[in-house]
C-alpha cells in the first residue's frame, strides 16, 4: 500500500516504522487520515490507500456468509459479532434474531454509547424480533475498556430483557459481553437460564 520508498528508506522500512509507531494493525486502522498522512513519507494519497485497505479487510472479516450462520454455542455467536464489536471505541449494543433452526436471520444495532436502561429499552430490542417472527434473540455488546466482565447494569438490563422475552414468547437465548481478547456469556456464567437446543 505504501508503494515506493523515500530517499534513505525503502517501502518495507517505512511499513515497519508505521506499524511500530501504531503498535499494531488495529492501532494503524484507528488513526485518522490526518494523523496517518502526517507520518514521514506517507502523505494524503498513501494514507487514503492504507486506510482503504484496512477498511476492506475489516469488512471482509465481518461479511455475512453465503448461508446464514447457525448458533449452537456462545462461541458461535462470538465469532459472528466480534468483527463488528471487538474494536469499537464506543459501547455498542446489537441484537441477533434467530429462527427455529438457530440461524441468524438478521442483526440489528440498538444503541451506541453508555449502556443503561434508558438507551436499551425492551420495545427497541423486541420490535424487530416481533416483526420478523424471531424464535429467539441473542444480545451482544462490547466494553471499550477491553474487560468483558459484565457490570451490575449489564446484569440488571439482561434480566429485564429476559423477562420481556418470556412475556412475548421470544426468549433471550444469551447475552455476550465482548472485550479486547474474549467474551463473557451470561448462559455460561449461569446468569441466564440456557434455552434447550440453543447456544
Amino acid at each position: 500500500m505504501i508503494g515506493e520508498g523515500t530517499p534513505g528508506e525503502t517501502a518495507l522500512d517505512a511499513a515497519r516504522r508505521l506499524l511500530a509507531s501504531a503498535g499494531s494493525l488495529a492501532g494503524l486502522a484507528s488513526l485518522s487520515p490526518k494523523e496517518l498522512s502526517a507520518s514521514r513519507g506517507v502523505g494524503p494519497a498513501r494514507a487514503a490507500r492504507i486506510l482503504a485497505a484496512l477498511e476492506l479487510a475489516r469488512r471482509l472479516d465481518g461479511a455475512p456468509a453465503a448461508d446464514p450462520p447457525r448458533l449452537f454455542h456462545p462461541a458461535d455467536a462470538y465469532r459472528h459479532v466480534a468483527p463488528r464489536l471487538r474494536r469499537q471505541s464506543q459501547e455498542t449494543f446489537l441484537v441477533l434474531l434467530l429462527d427455529t433452526r438457530n440461524r441468524v436471520t438478521a442483526e440489528r444495532p440498538i444503541s451506541r454509547g453508555t449502556l443503561d436502561a434508558s438507551l436499551v429499552h425492551p420495545r427497541d430490542v423486541f420490535r424487530e424480533a416481533i416483526r420478523e417472527a424471531a424464535a429467539g434473540i441473542v444480545l451482544a455488546h462490547n466494553h471499550p475498556s477491553g474487560d468483558p466482565e459484565p457490570s451490575p447494569e449489564d446484569v440488571a438490563l439482561t434480566r429485564r430483557l429476559a423477562e420481556a422475552g418470556r412475556l412475548l414468547s421470544i426468549p433471550v437465548v444469551d447475552h455476550l459481553v465482548l472485550g479486547s481478547a474474549g467474551y463473557v456469556s451470561f448462559v455460561e456464567r449461569g446468569l441466564l437460564p440456557a434455552s434447550s437446543g440453543r447456544p
